[in-house]
């Protein structure tokens, strides 16, 4: 019999919140007995509010028992305030009136019941769901569910949520954010969320376009799949590690700009290696300053696909790599396929070879391993005083600093301007792979 078991590791020291304006509150973890205590209480303050007040309409009843649930909460939470003070600026001590009129302001109430965050350890084992839903979401603790699915979702106020496609187990979400988020990521991770043979995602929605970043990673994700995705907005993997072994990674900002930074890693390495795709869903820029990689491990593993997908600009540094099978290593069939971009986007140059930064050895493009192939000639130097190459009889000049109008450019490896020549003879791919 299937058994499910869920594991809370709670944190009990209190921590502190930024709210708008430059306030922090320190407020202690809240328990259940605490929450069904508060509700109590606002239930119990509403009951005598419409015992004198009739006239109540429907909507006003629910956003005061909103008020009332948030004011007894911020009651029992905060236990240090900072930032506020009386009109003649002297700064107020923390004291039941200060708290009533912080929370009286809506930005304020609204910031801190906003902000749902997971400190402490959340652990669900044998293929089960957790889900941690919000306006704001945040998790710098630790979340496991071996086999199972963790969905963060940030940016309404509901959401649907459907594990099992039944329709048993959902949340009702519908609506974007629109303002009062103060610019902060709706979904941030800077602990760990490991779904061993299952899934995470991560997923935000605005509709202002007032935040920059909707879902920002600086923590450890690791799972079967990983799925990252924000709408009307920006996805920034600044640091950490997201990685799904031998599986799928996808990263998507629809209207918006995926950021791997120096610091962040997406690795999709393994036995079998899997995939990685950054861009798609009208994903606008991919910047990657970081390290990508989808490397197939041991003599016969292949390797596996890097995707970079936006609508317009692509920003790549020396990061995103896909290793060739141990077993062509070294061999001909190896080659690499890069594209040497000037400023304003324009390609003028080509790369024949390259050194491998992990061992040294010389590398061919993909085009000058297949022009060797299919000719049955070979590059080797020429006689010349510089690094220029001959191809059969043909004399290749390499790009040196300065050439021509070039004062200053990155001439690494073995380059050559480009000539395009109208008349473009084709070549087959059964022709390719038959060779001379």
């Amino acid at each position: 019999m299937e058994s499910r078991m869920l594991t809370l590791d709670l944190p009990v020291e209190p921590y502190w919140l930024d709210l708008p304006r430059g306030v922090r509150v320190k407020i202690r973890p809240f328990t259940t007995a605490e929450m069904a205590a508060a509700q109590a209480a606002s239930a119990r303050y509403l009951g005598a509010l419409r015992a004198t007040e009739t006239d109540l309409g429907p909507d006003m009843v629910r956003g005061l028992a909103f008020a009332f649930l948030v004011k007894a909460l911020a009651r029992h939470a905060f236990t240090a305030l900072e930032g506020v003070g009386d009109t003649a600026g002297k700064h107020l001590p923390l004291s039941p009136e200060a708290v009533e009129r912080l929370m009286d302001m809506n930005e304020m109430a609204a910031a801190f019941w906003d902000c749902l965050e997971n400190r402490g350890q959340i652990t669900v084992r044998d293929r089960g769901p957790v889900a941690l839903a919000g306006p704001h979401v945040s998790n710098s603790g630790t979340i496991r569910a071996n086999l199972g699915t963790v969905r963060i979702a940030g940016g309404a106020p509901g959401f649907t949520l459907d594990f099992a496609g039944d329709g048993l187990l959902s949340l009702d979400v519908t609506r974007a954010m629109r303002g009062g988020t103060g610019g902060a990521a709706l979904v941030t991770n800077a602990g760990v969320i490991e779904a061993k043979g299952g899934t995470v995602t991560l997923s935000a929605h605005a509709a202002s376009g007032l935040i920059e970043d909707l879902v920002q990673n600086t923590g450890t994700i690791g799972a079967s799949r990983v799925r990252i995705a924000a709408q009307g907005g920006n996805v920034g993997l600044a640091a950490g590690r997201v990685a799904a072994p031998g599986g799928r990674v996808e990263v998507t900002a629809n209207g918006g700009t995926v950021r791997i930074g120096v610091g962040a890693r997406v690795i999709t390495s393994g036995r079998a290696a899997g995939n990685v795709q950054l861009g798609g869903e009208e994903t606008r820029r991919v910047e990657v300053a970081g390290r990508v990689a989808a490397r197939g491990r041991g003599d016969s593993a292949r390797g596996g696909t890097i995707a970079l997908q936006p609508t317009g600009a692509l920003t790549l540094g020396e990061a995103a790599r896909v290793n060739a099978p141990r077993a062509v290593q070294g061999t001909p069939r190896a080659a690499f396929s890069d594209v040497v971009v000037d400023p304003g986007d324009v390609v003028r140059r080509a790369l024949l070879v390259a050194t491998d930064p992990e061992d040294g050895r010389l590398v061919l493009s993909l085009g000058t391993a297949l022009a060797t192939r299919l000719a049955g000639q070979r590059l080797r130097p020429a006689d010349t005083d510089g690094p220029d190459l001959r191809f059969g009889e043909g004399l290749i000049r390499v790009v040196e600093v300065p050439y021509g109008p070039y004062a200053r450019l990155d001439a690494a490896g073995y380059q050559i301007l480009l000539a395009f020549d109208p008349l473009i003879r084709r070549w087959s791919v059964a022709a390719a792979l038959e060779g001379p």
